[in-house]
């Protein structure tokens, strides 16, 4: 009859090294996070003998200090972060167990995340006055904005018809870093 021989394959190879670590989504990478609770993101490791059995992710806490493990046992390629701090820089890295216990190398470290929990100062606007005769054009300028954490951007303006509850004509826009706008139409 048949003979059944059990084979048993042993893995000494490590895996494949993860991606580097993206903080805010698996598809865009966040500079900034303005609560302190995001999560990081990275693409997956491989093992073709005895598969990939969980991920190590380690951060860091500014440019000069040392990786702690924030978890060893992940089996997907995302972690959620909470409570960072703000005015502090977060960076990543990551590796990958396989099933015999061997570890990739760490991946690449991220480019870091900043929380950064204030708003910008505040703006001053100056329109060209109560009223106007040009029924095609309007035009308002501000004052520069600062914030020491994570800079400005840029700015939006938005346009209401009588009053700052009134119907929106023009919906919030962006003008980059411009400090006035022009609108015609």
């Amino acid at each position: 009859d048949g003979i059944l021989v059990a084979v048993t394959v042993t893995d000494t190879t490590p895996p494949t090294t993860p991606g580097t670590p993206k903080e805010g989504s698996a598809s865009s990478d966040k500079d900034f996070d303005d609560n302190g609770a995001y999560s990081v993101f990275w693409t997956a490791a491989s093992d073709p003998e005895s598969v990939v059995a969980a991920y190590e992710l380690q951060e860091r806490v500014g440019t000069g200090g040392t990786f702690a493990t924030l978890t060893s046992t992940a089996t997907t390629t995302s972690f959620a972060v909470s409570g960072r701090v703000h005015n502090t820089q977060y960076f990543y890295q990551v590796r990958a167990k396989n099933g015999a216990g061997l570890f990739s190398v760490f991946s690449p470290v991220s480019d870091g995340i900043l929380v950064d929990t204030t708003n910008p100062s505040a703006v001053t606007v100056t329109d060209d006055g109560a009223t106007t005769n040009v029924v095609t054009q309007l035009h308002a300028s501000w004052t520069a904005s600062s914030d020491p954490e994570s800079g400005i951007a840029f700015y939006q303006y938005q346009i209401r018809q009588d009053s700052t509850a009134g119907a929106i004509i023009v919906n919030w826009t962006s003008v980059g870093l411009a400090t006035q706008v022009t609108r015609t139409g």
